[in-house]
């Protein structure tokens, strides 16, 4: 009867053990685990968890939630309420640039119109001025000022006609223009994709450390 009570014994106790085991597992605290004191905390294992709403979902209910979940939920709320400032920011910045943009354009537009006829005209002048010139050298005795007169007069003509040509200063400094603002236009753009590619990031990395079970 001793060994008999003494065996009853040891099942019960082992028995006590194999119910109770699962049941402290099954209610061992992590991330989604049900609580139901609103900001109440507690370690475990050296990890902080505190009792809250999860600020990813819209669920009202209450769970265990790590302090770097909780930390890093924040800060992608945070950069996710900033992002629409960025944008209007960026998108204000995009239509200022497409305004000074489009009058380059046009302005370039301009000057290859009425470029040719600019040159026309100067040519025609060098033209008047070169037989002045030849007039001037034959005279007796030569007014060398005069002649350096008109070489000079008829240089500059022949530079500013360089400049208004297709290949000329004028219209590269309008093709610099048009480039300068499209970068600018890229960059304003890109910081906006930059901002929103970098808060999906973040949103993968709450979802991950709020993963239930983590």
């Amino acid at each position: 009867m001793r060994k008999f009570a003494s065996v009853i014994f040891t099942l019960v106790i082992a028995t006590g053990v194999m119910v109770s085991a699962p049941a402290n597992a099954a209610t061992k605290i992590s991330n989604g685990v049900a609580c139901t004191k609103l900001n109440a905390t507690t370690t475990v294992s050296g990890s902080k968890y505190k009792c809250a709403k999860n600020p990813l979902t819209t669920s009202k209910k209450l769970t265990w939630l790590s302090a770097e979940c909780l930390s890093t939920a924040s800060l992608y709320l945070a950069n996710k309420k900033s992002l629409p400032a960025v944008k209007a920011a960026a998108d204000s910045k995009v239509a200022a640039i497409d305004v000074d943009l489009k009058k380059t354009q046009a302005d370039l537009a301009t000057h290859l119109a009425t470029a040719p006829v600019k040159i026309a005209a100067l040519q025609k002048q060098i033209t008047e001025w070169q037989a002045k010139l030849a007039a001037a050298k034959l005279e007796v005795p030569v007014n060398q000022k005069t002649v350096k007169a008109w070489e000079l007069a008829i240089s500059r003509n022949q530079e500013t006609i360089a400049d208004l040509g297709p290949t000329g200063k004028l219209k590269t400094q309008f093709d610099k223009a048009i480039a300068r603002l499209n970068t600018y236009r890229s960059i304003a753009t890109s910081q906006y994709d930059s901002v929103n590619n970098d808060l999906k990031s973040a949103l993968g990395m709450a979802n991950m450390v709020c993963a239930k079970g983590f």
